[in-house]
């Protein structure tokens, strides 16, 4: 998710793109992790890798954003 490794999914290596894509979604670190949030992208690389971005604003307040109580 966003470039971080969160999950290791197996699948068959003749796997489509859609399939691999299913199995990624499916993951419950995953799931945890992009509940309430927006998929912007899902990058598939058959074979090495499936990244998701997630939408920026989703992923809270970055360091430098004062937080106002």
């Amino acid at each position: 998710i966003n470039g971080k490794l969160v999950q290791v999914v197996r699948v068959a290596a003749d796997a489509s793109a859609k399939t691999i894509e299913a199995a990624a979604l499916a993951g419950e670190k995953v799931i945890s992790r992009t509940s309430g949030k927006t998929v912007v992208k899902i990058i598939v690389v058959p074979g090495k890798l499936v990244n998701l971005v997630l939408h920026p604003s989703d992923k809270g307040p970055s360091p430098a954003t004062p937080v106002v109580k």
